[in-house]
């Protein structure tokens, strides 16, 4: 039967997770997808993905099904014939689609992840320079560097700036701003449009926050004479109340900053254009979630709304946050659920070691590194050593990666739970990995398999 990619030929050199993946779809839907690897340096780092055996990685395995393979040095006469672009280096395709290359001269190119070049023979001063910290391919901004001055390249306009700017913005917090953080002097802040190049907010700042601006609506900045402002991407500042002297919240949470009294030690909030909508008057508070915010006063927590109207009364011993309509405090030390109207709606056992929330709706608690789960109401979900347990700090992946996680039963068997606690995949491993991009690698009687989220087997070692 003919598929959709039959008459494409794709030359894979990817290394790593999200490269292989990409090409494992590609032949999946028929390209003869023909994988080289790097002799030098003993192929693709996913052969050493666990699990594996004397074989080979399950891991490997898996993402380059329906592959060929070839192996290609470089270096030799004969294998740069057969592929005349040498890069010497390839980084990660990111958000914008966009990659930094380098050939053997040492110069980089930006390629597009069906390998046009759409900005060649850059060069770096500073030796190895990767694109994922030295420009921001996520926003498809590429800060350029030639020893003493930046330049830019924008991705989307096809805007290429001069070397004149003595530092660029950190790319990581551009977020979808039109705008680029550059200096001229070393000393002073200034945001220029990076579509045309145009310099849209003189260089007036002395310090600036480590945010930029946020969901391209506002960030606080301290200009020039002292005084700390909000800027607006249309280059109109607006100032804050003179008694606010120094940031202690860079971003704005539903509209709203928290702002302190430094002098009289209150806390109060602002809009995005500077107005006081809450006057400084709590000696404690934190900043907005879902149009409440916790606020303390002798000691004890209580919630407001965007008005600064209380709900409830100043009795918690802990600040919160919302989720969900639910927040975890502490009363009269033990852990609560609360709701918006201030109210207690259910007490936890006060040997539960460990509260949080895991994610909206479900809050995980714990005996040493073994968690339960609850839902917003304080129900069980998953309740620890009844049934079966899950380890809490047994990676650094999210809990209920694709929505599923490993448990083990009191026989020390590994199965898969849903985020309700029910039993997905049944407890007969004895490994099982967490799920990553919707497959898990899991262990059984000496045998590695890859599993789907839903438990079929898709591949199995021999």
């Amino acid at each position: 039967m003919a598929k959709i990619l039959d008459d494409v030929r794709i030359i894979d050199f990817a290394s790593g997770q999200l490269g292989n993946y990409g090409t494992m779809l590609l032949a999946d839907f028929g390209a003869e997808v023909i994988k080289i690897e790097d002799p030098e340096t003993g192929g693709d780092i996913l052969r050493s993905r666990f699990p594996k055996n004397e074989k080979g990685s399950a891991y490997h395995a898996y993402m380059n099904r329906g592959k060929k393979s070839i192996c290609i040095d470089r270096h030799n006469e004969k294998g740069q014939e057969i592929w005349p672009y040498q890069w010497t280096y390839c980084g990660f395709f990111r958000g914008s689609g966009y990659a930094l290359v380098c050939s053997i001269n040492g110069k980089y190119s930006i390629i597009t992840r069906s390998g046009d070049c759409i900005l060649d023979s850059i060069y770096f001063a500073d030796e190895g320079a990767e694109l994922g910290y030295y420009g921001g391919i996520d926003t498809g901004v590429i800060w350029l560097y030639n020893g003493t001055k930046y330049a830019f390249f924008d991705v989307s306009s096809g805007h290429y700036s001069d070397y004149c700017f003595d530092a660029s913005q950190d790319p990581w917090f551009e977020g979808t701003s039109s705008l680029l953080r550059v200096t001229y002097d070393g000393e002073k802040y200034g945001y220029i449009n990076r579509k045309n190049g145009t310099m849209q907010i003189p260089c007036k700042f002395q310090q600036v926050n480590t945010i930029g601006f946020h969901d391209g609506v506002a960030v606080e900045y301290l200009e020039s004479d002292g005084k700390i402002v909000i800027v607006h991407e249309d280059g109109i500042t607006y100032a804050l109340p003179e008694f606010v002297t120094e940031i202690i919240d860079e971003q704005f949470y539903d509209d709203l900053l928290l702002v302190n009294d430094i002098e009289n030690d209150l806390y109060g909030y602002c809009d995005v254009y500077g107005n006081c909508i809450i006057y400084p008057q709590f000696e404690n508070a934190v900043h907005f979630s879902e149009g409440y915010a916790a606020v303390c006063d002798n000691k004890k927590w209580g919630h407001i709304d965007k008005s600064g109207t209380l709900l409830g009364d100043y009795k918690f011993d802990a600040p919160y946050y919302f989720h969900d309509g639910r927040a975890l405090t502490t009363y009269q030390n033990k852990t609560v659920i609360i709701g918006l109207d201030g109210e207690i709606i259910t007490e936890l056992p006060s040997d539960y070691q460990y509260i949080d929330y895991l994610s909206h709706n479900i809050i995980i608690y714990s005996y040493g590194k073994f968690c339960g789960m609850l839902d917003n109401n304080g129900n069980i979900l998953l309740q620890v050593s009844k049934e079966f347990t899950f380890d809490l700090y047994q990676t650094d992946v999210p809990l209920f990666s694709d929505n599923i996680q490993p448990v083990m039963n009191s026989s020390g068997k590994w199965g898969y739970i849903n985020q309700t606690g029910t039993l997905v995949i049944p407890c007969i491993y004895d490994l099982a990995s967490v799920s990553r991009r919707k497959i898990m690698y899991v262990q059984v009687n000496g045998v590695n398999e890859v599993l789907s989220t839903s438990g079929i087997v898709l591949w199995e070692s021999e």
